[in-house]
């Protein structure tokens, strides 16, 4: 489904007003993973075309204009690898305060003011890769705004949070908490209305979370379930408990699923 996931750790957020994370930063992380996410389907979608355009761009470099024939030729020997241990100069990459480069091909061709660059010389292999890298980089850059769009709108349609050791922010009713940095009750409530459905402002933009699906677990050791506060168990209405791992179970992971470790 390619939905936006990030797994917490509850413990890891404090009551508002106490010193630590708040729990909005944890649909700002979510967010995070969504651009990185939208920026990895970005890079496959164009990935294909900026390569034909780098080789197109390599071979013209390497050989010059050639009729059709040739060109095919020479073009099948690049993809072959055979020009690989060839140098060509590209600009270097250390130099800070080198002007942004417009277009594929004044990677590879010889500036107006060739003292405007520094350059370094590499082998056609490891030019493909570092310009490949470069020249999508530069399209994501132009792309941000709405590549961040989606992202927001997948985080709202199709977000997932996992919230491991939830057991681990309840006290059992009897006895009061003893937390020193924030109120167990306090980092609960905190959640709440980030379930319940709330916008929260982001970098990049607010987001909705009314839709995102939060799932969570813990081990219930100290306390139970029903230990966590009314209003919160309100809006996980679905529980489950696991059994532990038996030692059939094990050699059912490692025998029966698809990638095993011993396959």
């Amino acid at each position: 489904v390619n939905a936006p996931f990030i797994k917490v750790e509850a413990t890891k957020y404090t009551e508002v007003g106490y010193h630590g994370s708040d729990v909005d930063s944890i649909i700002k992380d979510l967010v995070k993973a969504a651009i990185a996410q939208r920026k990895k389907f970005f890079r496959e979608k164009i990935g294909g075309s900026v390569i034909d355009e780098i080789e197109q761009g390599l071979l013209a470099a390497l050989v010059g204009e050639l009729p059709e024939r040739l060109h095919n030729r020479y073009l099948n020997m690049l993809r072959e690898g055979i020009f690989d241990s060839i140098e060509v100069r590209i600009p270097s990459s250390d130099e800070e305060e080198q002007q942004p480069i417009q277009g594929f091909k004044l990677h590879i061709e010889k500036p107006n003011r060739p003292e405007d660059i520094k350059w370094d010389y590499v082998t056609v292999g490891e030019a493909r890769e570092y310009l490949e890298d470069m020249h999508i980089q530069q399209l994501s850059d132009k792309q941000e705004d709405d590549i961040a769009k989606e992202a927001i709108n997948d985080v709202q349609e199709r977000g997932i949070v996992f919230i491991d050791e939830i057991d681990k922010i309840c006290a059992p009713k009897f006895k009061n908490s003893s937390r020193g940095d924030a109120s167990d009750e306090g980092v609960q409530r905190d959640l709440l209305p980030l379930i319940e459905g709330s916008i929260i402002s982001t970098d990049h933009g607010d987001v909705d979370t009314s839709k995102i699906l939060f799932i969570t677990a813990g081990a219930f050791y100290q306390v139970k379930p029903q230990d966590i506060i009314p209003e919160l168990q309100g809006r996980l209405p679905i529980r489950l408990s696991l059994n532990q791992l038996t030692e059939q179970d094990f050699v059912d992971i490692l025998t029966k699923t698809e990638n095993n470790p011993i396959q």
